[in-house]
Parts: C-alpha cells; structure tokens; sequence
C-alpha cells in the first residue's frame, strides 16, 4: 500500500466491510470523523486570567471569536480611572462585536465615532452607580471628593485588538492590529519541534515598559492619551496569536530576549490552575510584576469568516440644510425635502404673508360691495351714522387683525413645533375663507 494508513483509509474501507443491517454504525463512525477533524480544523481560543486581588476582582477585560479572527484585550487603569472593568470590557467587547468588516482600519479613520458611544455609555454608568451609592449611603472611590472632581471622572485603559483576515487557497492571510498603551499582540509560528516569534506589537523591547503609559479614556476632551499603533502583517494557517496585559508581555519579551524558552509554555496551558501555577512561580522568583494577568491565546486552524449583521436598508431622502442668518435662533436641524410640513423659514414667510393679504383684500372686497338700496325707515339710522364721530373704518380693523395674526405665525416658526402650529392656523384659515364665500353666496 502506497503512503500511511490515517483514519480516513480505516473507516472507508469498514464502509465496504459492514453489512446492510449495521448501517448505523457506519454512520455513526462518519458522524464521529467529521465531528473530529471539524474540530482539530476549526479556529481556537482560551483565556486566562489572575487578578492581583482576588477579592476586588481584576481589571482586566479580554474578548475573542476566533471563528471571526478577532481579538482584543483591554487593562484597566485603575490609578486614574473609576469604574475602570467596566470601561476596559467596554472597549474589548465592542470591538470584537464591531459591525465593520474591517475594524483595525475602521477604528484607524473614524477613532472618535467609535469611542463616543462607549464613552455616553460609561457616563451613564457611573452616574447611576454614583446615584445609588449615595442613595445607600455608600460610597465608590472617585480620584477626589470634591464636585469638580466628580465631573472629571473617567474610565482609562490601556488597548490591544487584533483581526486575522480570510486566507487564500494556499493557506496565506494579512492580520491587522491596533493598540493604543502598552498590552501586545505577539505572532508565533510552530516550525518542526521550534516555536518561532514572527511578530510583536506595539512594544518591541521589554526596556519599553515605563509606569506611565498611554490609554484610552471616557473623557471627551482626552479620548485617547498617547499614540494609537496601527500595524499589519502576514500570517499562514496554523499560527498563532498571543495578546497579554504590561505583566505578562513584558516577561515575555524579557524571557526572549535573555535567550530562555519558558514563554512558549504558554502555547501548552489548557487549565485555569497551569496558568495560576505558573504566575505564581514567576512571581516567586520575581520575574513577572505583580498585578492583574490576563493573555488571550487564538490558534487560526482554518480561513477565518468574518459575520456582519445586516443593516436595514432606509429610503434615500434629500437632506436640505436652513441657513438661520437673521434669525434669533442659534441652529436648526435639518429637514426632509419631501415633508410638505418642512418647509424652510423663507418660504413659511412668504406663504403667510400672502395668505394674509389674500384674507385682507377678501374682506375690504366683501365690506365695500354695492349695497341694497336701504328702505326709508333705514335712512334715519344712516344719517346718524354719518353724523357720529370718526371712527376706523371696518375693513381697516380687520386688516390690523390679521396683520397682527400673520405675526404670530411668522413668530411660531421659530420655534419647536411651530411650523407646524402655523400650517394648522393656515388651513384652519383657508376653512373660515371656504365658509364665508358659501355663506355670501348663499345670501344672493
């Protein structure tokens, strides 16, 4: 026989083997097949994580859909932050669930949109939990207690996240990757019985770890303090992807550079007690700082596939901005072209000015129509009338009137609402006019 027996050759030649009644064995041997070599096939992940104290919890948040090719990674920092899990789950989390088929480069030209949301959505999570405390006379720290000091609460963290792109047939991809801080990104490739570093991101030397590092952070003012990294590179099926907090990538890099090869024990934990064990030896020997340690480890096994949601689709409508030069309001929002509500200011002016004079001239015409002689009973009455003092003629009253209405609504729309307030008088108006002509009709 020609080349090495696999599992594959065994179980197709039992198909031939395995008589008519005893299918369902055979199928169940397939069943069992595809099931493993879908999942030896399929992209992995684990993560691990200790915090420093355990009875606070860790800062540190960390995010993966190896299916997808995405990876992030977040530390809290919680000298100049408060709720600082919070904000730090907040960045991992959103950019793994980021609905972009690119969210490296996304993130790279639109770094602002993508952080306002999270940053109105910590603001309101610390103000309802500052809310509560008070409310349970309890109490969350702040930076200081002073009101001012309130207000400039923030949530900081420092950044990590990765995309892994869709390989070719010849199992070749680019990766792309962000950060922003020091927690990193390292690329590493099995070659026969070695492991080799093909890549390491945003720090390359563990002599660039510093106590001051550059974050993220919920304040509008100072969204992102330091640099925001971008890079990319290549990968081939079968890498793998480390991303680790400052503690553990600087013992990383630091264990490289002296030449040792405890760093690729991290390719071999698959317990929550093997990584404990082993932070726990390092910090005994004094080799690895302490604080929260978290690494997230994502094997790329197969071509990842990237899954967006589809967005709804909405009706193009032309958006006409209003100019608001003379007028004393201080901006306007935009409005549809196609609403016969959303007229612009200019227009409303002179749609009600000329409804106005329509009204003036249709009563001075009704006032001043020839009258029926009057009999001589009425003459008396007349010449009374004529012999009284002056006084304004009718149809100038009524043209003050609705001089003085056609201001109102030129008044109304500049206000909420009171475009369309005008627009309601202006039909009730074209009514009143409908009635009067039937009314003056009728009496002919």
């Amino acid at each position: 026989m020609h080349g090495a027996i696999t599992h594959r050759h065994i179980i197709s030649g039992l198909k031939h083997e395995i008589p008519t009644s005893s299918n369902l064995i055979w199928e169940f041997l397939s069943f069992s097949y595809n099931t493993m070599n879908e999942k030896l096939q399929s992209n992995t992940s684990r993560i691990f994580s200790i915090a420093k104290e355990p009875d606070i919890g860790s800062e540190d948040a960390c995010y993966c859909k190896a299916e997808e090719g995405l990876a992030a990674i977040a530390d809290g920092l919680s000298n100049d932050s408060t709720l600082t899990f919070y904000w730090a789950d907040s960045l991992a989390k959103d950019f793994c669930q980021l609905n972009q088929s690119r969210p490296c480069n996304y993130i790279r030209s639109h770094r602002i949109e993508w952080i306002k949301p999270l940053q109105n959505r910590w603001k309101k999570k610390y103000l309802t939990t500052l809310s509560k405390s008070k409310k349970n006379n309890e109490s969350i720290w702040v930076p200081l207690s002073t009101p001012h000091a309130i207000r400039k609460a923030k949530g900081a963290a420092t950044f990590a996240g990765i995309q892994v792109l869709p390989a070719d047939e010849n199992g070749n991809g680019k990766w792309e990757a962000i950060a922003v801080g020091d927690s990193c990104i390292f690329q590493l490739r099995r070659t026969n019985n070695s492991v080799e570093l093909k890549a390491k991101f945003p720090l390359e030397k563990s002599d660039d770890f510093s106590s001051r590092t550059g974050g993220i952070t919920s304040r509008p003012e100072t969204p992102i303090v330091g640099d925001m990294n971008f890079t990319s590179g290549e990968y081939q099926i079968g890498d793998v992807f480390i991303l680790g907090t400052d503690a553990l990538s600087e013992w990383f890099l630091r264990n490289y550079e002296n030449g040792d090869n405890q760093w690729e024990e991290l390719l071999q934990i698959e317990e929550d007690s093997m990584f404990e064990a082993m932070i726990c030896n390092l910090l005994q020997n004094n080799q690895i700082q302490f604080d929260d340690t978290t690494f997230c480890r994502m094997e790329i096994n197969t071509s990842p596939k990237r899954t967006l949601i589809p967005e709804q689709e909405e009706e193009e409508v032309k958006v006409q901005e209003i100019q608001l030069s003379d007028s004393p309001c201080v901006s306007a929002k935009p409005m549809l072209e196609s609403s016969t509500a959303c007229k612009s200011v200019d227009q409303r002016k002179n749609s009600i000015t000329i409804w106005t004079w329509k009204l003036t001239i249709l009563v001075v015409w009704l006032d001043n129509k020839p009258k029926k002689k009057v009999e001589k009973n009425q003459t008396i009455l007349v010449d009374k009338r004529k012999k009284s003092n002056f006084s304004i003629p009718r149809s100038i009253k009524i043209f003050l009137v609705l001089s003085l209405v056609g201001s109102v609504f030129l008044a109304l729309i500049y206000f909420p609402g009171g475009k369309y307030l005008s627009l309601k008088i202006k039909d009730i108006g074209k009514q009143i006019i409908q009635i009067i002509k039937t009314t003056h009709h009728s009496k002919k």
